[in-house]
């Protein structure tokens, strides 16, 4: 439900976006849905039993597959556990250059993919792992060989890591009264206005520099040069580096992320706490980077 609910909340899409998507809806077949008078940002959830070649693309003829249904929206995996490793892997440039190539035998393609990844899994194959009133039966190797199914390079690409909690049951199956329905409507939409502000903040810093229009889309070397970090926000993310032996990869990532949280704030330069934040982000107890 929560990544469903994260296309309504991103900014509607610009007008370079939204004629990139009219075109992958057009190339598969969706004539329809690329001549409405408004696209919206794609939300795509493939089944863990999906194919190569529907995830990246391929077949003959050669039609993109999800992760390019996916461009400027969402793609969202569950049970990221159960997708094979072989075909996790296959993210990895898309996830670093928005784009995926294909090598065919007289000829080369490459097709967009620059997507928000939102993936779901459990704590443990039980399940149970961290809860109070349901002990986990998993062995430690149980948990390790299920954690291991997911890359360390992957994982490098995953910049906010979140342990969500099992909801009390009293709120579980209860409709919201009206007023607290108007409360969360309302909340959704202070939540929209900061985050195109943000987002406006990105499009202003980036634009001399076609094709990019917020932090996840820049380099790391336009980041660097633009995101305004404080000398004591980089020393305290190169210690990070040090003790947690974070690769250079994550260090960019967490700069980036410290960046957003900024422009969430409001706040021209990136500060100690920014960076804490997005380190808190990517250091999860559980995921077994954090030493002590």
């Amino acid at each position: 439900m929560l990544a469903r609910c994260l296309p309504a909340l991103l900014p509607p899409l610009a007008q370079e976006e939204a004629l990139e998507v009219r075109q992958v809806l057009s190339v598969c077949g969706q004539h329809e849905a690329a001549a409405t008078a408004a696209v919206r940002r794609p939300f795509r959830a493939p089944h863990h039993t999906i194919t190569v070649p529907a995830l990246v693309g391929g077949g003959r003829p050669v039609v993109p597959g999800e992760i390019t249904r996916a461009q400027h929206g969402v793609l969202f995996l569950d049970e990221l556990p159960e997708f094979p490793r072989r075909l996790l892997d296959l993210l990895r440039q898309p996830l670093e250059e928005g784009v995926i190539r294909l090598a065919r035998a007289n000829r080369s393609l490459a097709f967009p993919a620059r997507f928000q990844l939102v993936a779901a899994m459990n704590s443990c194959p039980c399940g149970n792992l961290g809860l109070k009133r349901k002990p986990c039966k998993c062995t430690p190797g149980d948990v390790q060989r299920y954690r291991s199914k997911i890359s360390g390079p992957i994982l490098d690409r995953i910049d906010l890591r979140i342990e969500v909690g099992t909801p009390p049951a009293d709120k579980v199956g209860v409709a919201a009264a009206p007023p607290h329905v108007s409360r969360l409507a309302q909340e959704s939409r202070q939540l929209r206005r900061r985050i195109a502000a943000a987002r406006g903040r990105q499009v202003d810093r980036y634009a001399g520099f076609e094709g990019v229009h917020c932090n996840a889309q820049a380099t790391a070397e336009l980041r660097r040069t633009l995101i305004g970090a404080r000398r004591e926000a980089i020393d305290f993310l190169r210690r990070a580096m040090t003790h947690w032996n974070l690769s250079v990869r994550a260090f960019d990532r967490a700069l980036a992320v410290a960046r957003t949280i900024a422009d969430l704030e409001g706040t021209s330069d990136v500060d100690v706490q920014h960076v804490a934040e997005a380190l808190q982000y990517r250091l999860l107890a559980s995921s077994g980077e954090m030493g002590g």
